[in-house]
């Protein structure tokens, strides 16, 4: 079994923006839990951004509204800018 760090975010699609080959996804992912002082809950919205490649590019792009539900699965590749 090969080492891959792989992903599973469910959340709203917040902006899809289409190009040629790539198709980039942001979505917005809500985390809920209870505050230790006051004991309200409280809730932590997470932005997370997508990209899909080619043929699958084109297929989302297509099929995807701003505020869909969806379920993204995939390798995790994080770059850094320094």
């Amino acid at each position: 079994m090969k080492n891959v760090a792989t992903f599973e975010i469910i959340g709203r699609v917040a902006r899809i923006a289409a190009y040629e080959k790539v198709t980039r996804i942001t979505t917005a992912s809500n985390y809920n839990y209870k505050d230790g002082e006051s004991g309200e809950w409280r809730q932590d919205t997470y932005w997370n951004q997508s990209v899909t490649f080619n043929q699958r590019s084109r297929e989302v792009a297509a099929e995807l509204q701003k505020g869909d539900l969806v379920k993204l699965t995939g390798r995790l590749r994080q770059s850094s800018y320094a």
